[in-house]
């Protein structure tokens, strides 16, 4: 009797050592269950914006200007580059980069525009040629000349030669050729075609591969600004015609 009664004590204390250490492990439970819910709502609170950070994220996306986004939220900043140092804090926001990030691809999503297809176009206006467009020829000089046979004025070849400039027919070029052109217009002077800006796309390119980093300044100062590069064809003709002018009325002199 007394093993027995000393066996059923035993088992009382075993059993009693169950319960405790039941309860130890769910009190641990609810606690790691506390703690989860605690770092989820802090994860929440991490990537949430606030109002303004977030206007600005949607104002950045429109045309990825960060300084009229800052003063667009900031209205009474009145100063560029005041708002061009906070807009950059702001850009340096982790939470705003990934929001920003979100938002570019929701844009990718559904305008379907991916960077292989910028890379894609612009590699199109950078390796596009004026020569692709417009052709230099060679042609003798046409004169009057009076015919005493058939007394009348005739035309004919000179013994001189001229180059002009013709524009080549759209139907000649290729789709590439066709998506470097920025404007095709009517001037007084005839048709006029303008490329789009090929340095720029150069260098766009150039930033996309990893290049340039340290190149800008030195390009900007080493490309002067080019006086004629407004100018249609027909404008450089009449131009180089005026200046031909003033040369032989100079020799005349």
């Amino acid at each position: 009797m007394r093993k027995r009664k000393e066996v059923l004590q035993i088992v009382s204390k075993v059993n009693k050592n169950v319960q405790n250490d039941n309860k130890v492990e769910e009190n641990i439970n609810k606690n790691n269950k506390n703690v989860n819910k605690i770092e989820q709502k802090d994860n929440k609170n991490e990537k949430k914006l606030t109002a303004k950070q977030q206007k600005f994220v949607d104002e950045y996306l429109i045309d990825l200007n960060a300084t009229r986004a800052y003063k667009t939220v900031y209205p009474k900043c009145k100063s560029d580059e005041a708002a061009n140092a906070a807009s950059s804090r702001l850009l340096r926001n982790v939470k705003v980069q990934e929001q920003i990030e979100i938002g570019q691809q929701e844009i990718q999503a559904r305008t379907k525009i991916t960077q292989d297809k910028i890379v894609k176009e612009l590699a199109k206006i950078a390796f596009s040629n004026a020569t692709d467009y417009v052709e230099v020829v060679t042609r003798p000089t046409i004169r009057r000349v009076w015919d005493k046979e058939e007394e009348k004025y005739v035309y004919e070849e000179g013994d001189v030669y001229e180059q002009d400039i013709i524009l080549k027919d759209t139907k000649m070029l290729t789709e590439d050729q066709k998506a470097a052109i920025s404007l095709i217009k009517n001037t007084k002077h005839g048709i006029a075609i303008e490329q789009c800006n090929k340095v720029k796309a150069l260098h766009l390119l150039g930033q996309h591969l990893g290049m340039f980093k340290n190149v800008q300044p030195v390009i900007q100062n080493i490309i002067p600004k080019n006086p004629y590069n407004d100018l249609t064809v027909e404008e450089l003709k009449a131009l180089a015609k005026q200046k031909k002018g003033d040369a032989n009325a100079k020799d005349i002199k």
